[in-house]
């Protein structure tokens, strides 16, 4: 595990102006709840003439804009899935509630050796249980039956954050993640969240980062392999795959069948080149 470090304010806005320096500050996507709905039969997400899909598996409970609850201003994407167990009815293990925020088809989304940045606020509704296993709170994808590349998610058997990235060397399975960092949750509490990501397959092709700040602290600022080689195939299940050439990014809830309840509100949900282009507040 990469040693998690608590910096500085000021070492923090240096960082990220370091990170900055080449870019062009730019938000590509923002989803604030403020001027946003949710289509009744297709549960996409709608804001300033931009939708975003909808995508499921398994059951969920309940995906609505609050009107009551928000980390900025006064409004937030809540999220509610009930206990569940044994195989769906679509046949799925899994559980899944989320929104994608860029496909990685679309102009502007992330790509190898890019820095760019996502930044969230997200809050555990008092009623969220410890969860048998981890339920992921955003994903930084790269196509099935791959898990992603990275993701931040509550950890199994706690209420604690964690970051964790997978390459073609820790393997691309859900026990292949490597825990980059981690931290204790409280539920009714908002947690603001900047991901700065620059990702690379392999070494060769050039050097992967990744930092991460919380409620304005940086945890994490980690050189490293992030993501699948997508012109080699990968053997799966009897068939081969290739992994896609850029990611796709979501927010919500994710997670394996289980008999704990999720339920969590998101906010200020942005994807852009700089910190200062997604930071939360």
């Amino acid at each position: 595990m990469a040693v998690v470090r608590s910096i500085p304010m000021v070492a923090v806005l240096a960082a990220a102006n370091v990170l900055a320096a080449p870019c062009v500050a730019q938000t590509y996507r923002t989803v604030t709840a403020e001027a946003a709905s949710i289509d009744a039969t297709t549960h996409d997400l709608s804001e300033n003439g931009r939708t975003f899909k909808f995508i499921t598996k398994g059951d969920y409970s309940q995906v609505w804009i609050s009107p009551t609850v928000a980390w900025n201003g006064g409004h937030s994407v809540g999220f509610d899935m009930l206990p569940t167990s044994g195989t769906a009815a679509d046949g799925s293990t899994t559980d899944k509630a989320q929104y994608r925020v860029i496909s990685g088809s679309e102009t502007n989304a992330l790509d190898f050796l890019q820095d760019r940045c996502t930044g969230f606020a997200v809050r555990l509704e008092t009623n969220f249980q410890t969860p048998d296993q981890a339920v992921q709170l955003f994903q930084w994808w790269q196509g099935s039956p791959f898990s992603p590349p990275l993701e931040l998610r509550v950890k199994a058997g706690s209420l604690s954050w964690e970051l964790v990235y997978r390459n073609d060397q820790t393997g691309r399975g859900p026990t292949a993640a490597v825990s980059l960092a981690e931290g204790g949750m409280s539920v009714g509490a908002w947690y603001r969240f900047v991901v700065c990501t620059r990702m690379s397959y392999s070494s060769s092709l050039g050097t992967g980062n990744v930092k991460l700040w919380l409620n304005g602290t940086q945890y994490v600022d980690q050189d490293g392999v992030y993501g699948y080689n997508p012109n080699v195939d990968f053997p799966y299940a009897g068939s081969t795959y290739r992994s896609n050439p850029r990611f796709d990014l979501f927010f919500g809830l994710y997670r394996p069948r289980q008999s704990k309840r999720a339920k969590a509100f998101f906010d200020q949900v942005r994807f852009g080149v700089t910190y200062a282009d997604v930071n939360p507040g």
